[in-house]
């Protein structure tokens, strides 16, 4: 099985990888190939088990990264990447904006259709989407807004390829995406699970659900905790 990860220079993306080794080749996509190399060490084996790296920034666009793929049938995409999760909404020019939309969307969308060409085997998907996607959070309503079209977007696949694969991730704890720590590796375990178990959705993350219980409940008291967060957060 090959399978393609986008965003394995981020913590998550790598934690992922190194989970999903052990099933397949890898091929490993993102921005900065430093952090791309130290995935792939955690991926690689004693039995030399493929492992491979493709710098490549997806602003670029879908061809880019599908040209470099041609000639071999991915049958899973672990979609971990994402241009605007480390920005909130008043730190985001529109030309960043744009760009997002470019990356998050209109490129993925262009590599799902090249790889549709040119082979017979649907790929499965794992979208690492954020419990946001259910909430109102202030000041991130671009970050959730596209998670959510992309969510919506794979929707639509499933109606129109019955063999399609997908499992969403709705993330609701918070992850340092610098470095692998316990919480990624646990992420990834969980994500593995449950793609293998067939699932489509998975809620991973206490404080998450916390989150959406105080937002059913009234809009400010999940406002207010969030307030509380970042302030504990700052000062820790």
């Amino acid at each position: 099985m090959n399978i393609l990860v986008l965003g394995a220079s981020s913590a998550v993306g790598a934690a992922l990888a190194q989970e999903f080794a052990d099933d397949g080749n890898l091929i490993l996509t993102g921005r900065d190939r430093a952090r791309l190399e130290t995935a792939a060490s955690g991926c690689r084996k004693p039995d030399d088990r493929t492992v491979e790296i493709m710098p490549i920034d997806l602003v670029e666009g879908g061809h880019a990264l599908g040209d470099r793929l041609e000639g071999r049938n991915i049958d899973l995409i672990i979609d971990a990447a994402s241009a605007s999760s480390a920005r909130r909404d008043d730190e985001q020019s529109t030309a960043f904006l744009a760009s997002s939309i470019d990356v998050d969307i209109m490129a993925k969308h262009a590599l799902w259709e090249l790889l549709r060409q040119r082979q017979e085997v649907v790929p499965g998907v794992i979208f690492i989407s954020s419990v946001l996607v259910r909430l109102r959070s202030p000041g991130r309503t671009v970050y959730s807004s596209l998670k959510q079209l992309y969510e919506a977007y794979l929707k639509r696949l499933a109606v129109e390829n019955p063999g399609l694969r997908s499992l969403v991730v709705h993330v609701g704890t918070v992850l340092d995406n610098r470095v692998v720590t316990d919480k990624t590796k646990g992420l990834a375990v969980a994500v593995r699970e449950a793609y293998l178990a067939g699932n489509e959705y998975l809620s991973y993350g206490g404080s998450g659900r916390i989150m959406l219980v105080l937002n059913t409940i009234h809009p400010s008291l999940f406002s207010l905790a969030i307030r509380i967060q970042r302030a504990l957060r700052v000062r820790g």
